[in-house]
């Protein structure tokens, strides 16, 4: 539906542009991903603009844009594509951030959210993990604004998912959450104050956890309370 539909898509053939494409699985090596959201936001400076990227880089079989003289000694000599994936992934990022700010394209008015769509789950990374423990299951969550730290009161025992950070980036626009959202803003969430929230959102909490405590065991080969 029109209502959910972004109003342009860029993919690898749109930015090939009638060119040759890149000899990889999943298209543009993220570097050149980022530098192409650089270029439309710069296009479309004056008006708003939210844009979702998806760097691929890091996803099996990982790739990296790094030349191996440039690798850090212990990524190097590590033999892991994985690290080298990483590395890579990292220093774009970095490098997004600086050029954000050089452009003047990171004010006030900005906010960029880094996250995952799932854990290492598969390939090499999969080899770091231990399913036992809760820790591994979790995703990164960054979000970077001006004067963030005075807006942003983000506890690390929040337990959250992918569903709530729509309302959280309304809840950082000052605008309501819309009726028949699953989710609700992670701002409004701290164990602290679990008793102040609504009824609604505790219960989604306590729901969340369980599932996920739950899933972990399972994946640990221990069998749930079927009381719990």
């Amino acid at each position: 539906p029109r209502l959910y539909s972004p109003d342009r898509f860029i993919g690898a053939e749109e930015m090939a542009a009638g060119r040759k494409l890149p000899d990889l699985e999943w298209g543009y090596h993220d570097k050149e991903v980022l530098s192409e959201t650089l270029r439309v936001l710069e296009a479309e400076r004056a008006k708003p603009v939210i844009a979702l990227v998806s760097l691929m880089d890091m996803h099996p079989p990982y790739y990296s844009d790094v030349p191996e003289a440039d690798l850090p000694k212990a990524v190097a000599s590590a033999d892991s594509r994985l690290l080298r994936s990483l590395y890579s992934t990292d220093k774009a990022i970095g490098w997004f951030f600086t050029e954000l700010e050089r452009r003047g394209l990171f004010d006030d008015g900005t906010l960029v959210l880094v996250t995952a769509d799932h854990r290492p789950a598969y390939g090499e990374s999969a080899s770091f993990m231990d399913p036992a423990d809760y820790m591994n299951w979790r995703i990164p969550l960054i979000f970077a604004l001006k004067d963030g730290h005075s807006r942003l009161r983000l506890g690390r025992d929040i337990v959250g998912s992918h569903i709530d950070l729509g309302p959280t980036i309304l809840s950082l626009l000052g605008l309501p959450v819309p009726p028949g959202y699953w989710g609700g803003s992670l701002l409004a969430y701290t164990w602290l104050f679990m008793e102040t929230l609504p009824l609604a959102q505790r219960e989604r909490q306590e729901v969340l956890l369980r599932l996920a405590l739950c899933s972990i065991l399972e994946q640990a080969g221990l069998e749930p309370d079927p009381d719990y």
